[in-house]
């Protein structure tokens, strides 16, 4: 069981963090403990409609519970990690036991000393390989569920020894402040050091830094160009283009938690929703190509897909986007994102499906998480 908690006020030293991440067997990281896939936009690209049926990568679990608002016949939440499947059990287990303050207390955006109580209001409602899993990691649920991803620890890190480099409190505590487009503009133009921020993001968002510290290793197989050298083109879009008000993604990101908005799932208009329909989630253990075997005759209306083709070759991405595409319904969507590796489908290729191209245009324009290169939605004929 959990030791005594810790609350955000109080939380593990960068040192100590990284210490413990470093002791987890490969297989037992949790690699997200957020999803850092806008949910309204997802929710915008899908357009889920009322007892239809979802796929949805799992990831930490926040936009496949999103999914639920919209009160579909089932989802079916698909992941190859076992880590990040618990991190989505524990939320569905959370929404059936806590009411909404004690599940925002649990999670890590309201400080608590009483994580380790709630856990055991939990662990009834977990699958027997969920419950072993926080048993044996329990210390990850001590600060909190939201805090104890490795690239949320990367981000640790970064608000210590990188951005005090850049901004100063007041600076990030104005930067969050409600603003117009000319406002937000003044504000990067006056506060922003451009030089300075090229130079950081080199240092700190390479992709070797971001393979030892932050996302998974596999993801930077196939890319050709680094991270780095596009970022603070998307930092500046981010922080002048669209609104900054409001951005819970941008706050956890400066802050470390949310401090003045909330993710769609954990807003309290979501939590009925979402406590009612908890049990139309399935889960798969495993990857996407043997979900769909596993599933199969199975149809669906959308597909949540995170980002998960830039791990792929070319020609593993077109083979499994054709198979994703053969188990779609008409109408369905596909919504998938490209960070580093492109992979868009081919503009005369044989398919059902199409680009949504005045939706996709809109919806990267209004992507409150910035540092994506490109956002694909596909519609099946």
């Amino acid at each position: 069981m959990l030791s005594k908690s810790i609350g955000p006020g109080r939380s593990v030293s960068i040192a100590r963090g990284l210490r413990y991440g470093k002791s987890l067997r490969e297989s037992d990281v949790i690699h997200y403990s957020n999803c850092w896939e806008d949910a309204e936009v997802l929710l915008a690209a899908l357009d889920p409609r009322p007892e239809g049926s979802y796929l949805s990568i799992a990831s930490a679990g926040d936009n496949t519970l999103s999914l639920l608002t919209r009160n579909p016949a089932s989802v079916l939440a698909v992941d190859f990690s076992a880590p990040q499947i618990s991190c989505l059990e524990i939320r569905m287990a959370a929404f059936r036991a806590l009411s909404y303050r004690e599940l925002l207390a649990f999670l890590g955006v309201l400080p608590s000393d009483s994580r380790g109580p709630l856990y055991a209001r939990l662990r009834p409602f977990l699958s027997p390989p969920t419950r072993s899993y926080w048993d044996r990691h329990g210390r990850l649920l001590e600060g909190g569920l939201i805090h104890c991803g490795r690239l949320e620890r990367y981000f640790r890190i970064f608000r210590s020894v990188v951005l005090p480099l850049l901004l100063s409190k007041g600076a990030i505590d104005e930067l969050l402040d409600r603003k117009s487009a000319e406002e937000r503009a003044d504000f990067y133009d006056r506060e922003v050091r451009q030089g300075r921020l090229a130079a950081l993001v080199n240092l700190f968002f390479n992709g070797k830094v971001m393979g030892l510290l932050g996302r998974n290793r596999h993801l930077f197989r196939y890319a050709e160009e680094g991270i780095a050298k596009s970022l603070p083109a998307r930092i500046r879009r981010g922080l002048v283009d669209a609104p900054v008000h409001g951005n819970p993604y941008l706050e956890y990101l400066l802050c470390g938690n949310y401090r003045r908005s909330l993710p769609h799932y954990l807003q309290e208009s979501s939590y009925d929703a979402i406590r009612k329909n908890i049990g139309r989630i399935s889960l798969f253990h495993g990857d996407l190509r043997d979900a769909l075997c596993d599933h199969g005759p199975r149809t669906f209306d959308g597909f949540n897909l995170s980002d998960i083709f830039e791990a792929l070759s070319v020609e593993e991405y077109r083979s499994l986007r054709e198979r994703v595409i053969e188990r779609a319904n008409p109408g369905a969507r596909l919504a998938y994102w490209n960070m580093q590796v492109p992979r868009e489908p081919e503009e005369h290729g044989r398919t059902r499906a199409s680009l949504c191209r005045e939706l996709i245009r809109s919806l990267h324009a209004s992507d409150r998480v910035f540092f994506y290169r490109s956002l694909l939605i596909e519609e099946v004929a």
